[in-house]
C-alpha cells in the first residue's frame, strides 16, 4: 500500500475583517452579540445586510465614515453586510 502526504493549512480569524482592494472596511466585535461598529475610509452611504439565505435583513444610510448596527432583533448566524465600497461577512451569537 502508498501513503499520501495530506498538508492542512489553518487560517485563524481575527476580530477584525478586511478585503484587500476594497475600500477598507472594519467591523468589530466579530463575532457580535448586540452590536457592530463599522469604520470606512468613506462615508458608508447605503449599509444592507443579508442572512445566510440572501433575505435583506437590515438596511439603513449613513453619511458618517462610521456607525453602531443593533443586532439585537437578529437571529444567531452568518451575516453579509454590505455599503456601496465593499462587503464584509460577520457572525452574531
Amino acid at each position: 500500500s502508498s501513503s499520501h502526504a495530506v498538508t492542512v493549512q489553518m487560517c485563524n480569524t481575527t476580530n477584525v475583517q478586511q478585503l484587500p482592494g476594497m475600500n477598507q472596511l472594519t467591523i468589530y466585535p466579530n463575532p457580535s452579540s448586540n452590536f457592530i461598529h463599522i469604520q470606512s475610509e468613506k462615508e458608508l452611504g447605503k449599509i444592507v445586510i443579508y442572512n445566510s439565505l440572501g433575505e435583506i435583513v437590515l438596511q439603513t444610510t449613513s453619511k458618517n465614515t462610521q456607525e453602531q448596527i443593533n443586532l439585537s432583533n437578529l437571529s444567531a448566524g452568518i451575516y453579509t453586510i454590505y455599503t456601496p465600497t465593499a462587503s464584509l461577512k460577520f457572525m452574531k451569537e
